[in-house]
């Protein structure tokens, strides 16, 4: 404020808001809120300390300025959220699946980087299993892409309902899904396997269509330690277990023998 400007309150507060404004677009609506409280208070004290060494008073130019600046304000705190929370709203697209809510190939590896990470430090066993839809393809052409979808809905709340709180399951596209289980062994999770290949098998059922899920399983440490190389050789042993699947072994001996296969090579 320039000492003898007739004026309390002048136009160089609108500054301030303005100044507190681009903080927000550039890094949120905290530190947003934060830089204009600060303002706030530096703009009261300066006009009071100016109050009491003048004999202006408060005119009604300046009582007009605050509320114009008060606006701004206001203003500038409904767009900082507008944009902060399409900001959020685009990198969960980036994260999920559209079609069925799930995490996408993306959003698996973010969420399961620190876990993977934790589990490792721990000595935990980790699994990932990793398939696709068997007779998917015969839905598309049969049925057409809108039943198709409905399908992979389908199926993708079954097997969430299927698995604890804490699993992480992602589309990782197509008909692909892939689950990762903290702190779980390969006994354990050759049984979720299991129990997530009949609830497939038994939604199609319920719905009239010949449609299952094939399964590889990858355990960290010993597959890996990385989501990448989990997600590689569960996918290898999903195709050992669909050419398992043409005799008559149980789902879950031929996801072990798939598995126990891999490793003696």
């Amino acid at each position: 404020m320039i000492p003898h400007d007739p004026l309390l309150a002048t136009p160089s507060i609108l500054v301030v808001p303005l100044l507190a404004l681009e903080s927000g677009l550039r890094f949120g609506r905290r530190v947003y809120l934060r830089s204009l409280r600060w303002a706030v208070l530096c703009v009261v004290a300066a006009i009071l300390l100016r109050a009491a060494v003048t004999d202006i008073g408060f005119p009604l130019e300046t009582v007009w300025m605050c509320l114009f600046a008060g606006f701004i304000s206001l203003y500038g705190h409904m767009l900082v959220c507008m944009i902060q929370q399409y900001q959020q709203q685009l990198e969960w697209q980036s994260r999920s699946d559209s079609l069925t809510g799930l995490l996408n190939r993306r959003g698996l590896r973010e969420a399961t980087t620190a876990l993977l990470a934790h589990g490792l430090s721990k000595s935990e066993s980790l699994a990932v299993l990793y398939g696709d839809l068997n007779g998917f393809k015969a839905i598309n052409d049969n049925f057409g892409h809108a039943r198709g979808d409905r399908m992979l809905v389908d199926v993708a709340q079954a097997m969430q309902n299927s698995l604890r709180d804490y699993d992480v399951l992602a589309r990782c596209g197509g008909d692909e899904f892939a689950v990762f289980m903290p702190d779980t062994s390969e006994a354990a999770a050759q049984l979720v396997s299991q129990r997530l290949t009949e609830v497939v098998a038994e939604l199609g059922q319920q719905q009239g269509l010949n449609v299952g899920i094939s399964l590889g399983l990858a355990m960290a440490p010993q597959d890996g330690r990385d989501l990448e190389a989990l997600l590689k050789v569960a996918d290898q042993a999903m195709y050992e277990v669909k050419r398992a699947s043409k005799g008559n072994a149980s789902v879950l001996s031929r996801a072990a023998e798939a598995l126990a296969g891999r490793r003696s090579r």
